[in-house]
Parts: C-alpha cells; structure tokens; sequence
C-alpha cells in the first residue's frame, strides 16, 4: 500500500485537492483519502503497481461508501 499511498498524496499535491477542496468547503484531508484508496485499490492488480487512473480512484472510492468520502 506504501507505493499507491505515496503517488496518492503526490498527485493530490501537484493537483492542488487541498487548495481547490477548501474552496469548495472541504477539508485538506481529502488528499489523505484520495491517497489511502490509491493504496486500497494498487492491491487489487498483480504485482502491487499503483497503475489507477485519478477517475477510477474517485470511483472507487465513491462506490465504497458514498458521501463518506466528500470531506467536512
């Protein structure tokens, strides 16, 4: 999960989730989130490769527990 969770927080870094999620009154954590289901989901390939595009990320992430990943 180490890798997936890296390249997560990352890309939520470089994209900027904190700053443009505040704005949208949601709290910077979002790119924890974000990072924490890029792990979950490098798990699901053969070879634990963060390979997951950023859209199937926020899909999963979605479909696991809806609304519980909007941030507060």
């Amino acid at each position: 999960m180490g890798d997936g969770f890296a390249s997560g927080i990352i890309h939520g870094e470089l994209e900027g989730f904190a700053s443009r999620i505040i704005h949208e009154g949601f709290a910077p954590v979002q790119t924890v989130r974000f990072a924490a289901a890029a792990g979950i989901l490098a798990h699901t390939v053969p070879g634990d490769t963060p390979m997951a595009a950023e859209a199937e990320i926020h899909r999963g992430m979605e479909q696991s527990s809806p609304g519980m990943w909007k941030g507060r």
